[in-house]
């Protein structure tokens, strides 16, 4: 599985100039409405990083400390089915505004990125 993680984020870091990996947007469509809206997208609403650390967690996670929307995630992960990704979606976009500051994702505890 970490694997298939690490092809994707290859592609993704090949896509990463002019396409968000994660919703799959133009950057041009964040630069119109913002100087550097494309990185500021990519660093503050649809940041790589905060992906991979949730998929860990829900991957390592107890069954108890899991919501719905974690389990069928979890129960979808082999079908790579990802109906619950923000394809074609995005808040700044919607809004026509710049992108705000939020609060990063902390790795679970015992989580290991430095591979990535």
């Amino acid at each position: 599985q970490f694997e298939q993680i690490r092809e994707a984020r290859t592609n993704c870091e090949e896509e990463d100039s002019f396409k968000c990996c994660i919703c799959s947007i133009e950057g041009d469509e964040f630069e119109t409405l913002e100087r550097d809206g494309f990185h500021k997208h990519q660093t503050m609403e649809h940041h790589m990083n905060d992906y991979f650390y949730y998929f860990q967690w829900v991957l390592s996670s107890l069954s108890a400390d899991r919501s719905v929307l974690d389990t069928m995630i979890l129960q979808n992960y082999p079908n790579q089915a990802l109906e619950f990704m923000p394809i074609l979606d995005s808040q700044v976009v919607k809004r026509g505004r710049p992108v705000a500051m939020r609060p990063k994702i902390k790795p679970a505890l015992g989580a290991d990125f430095s591979g990535f």
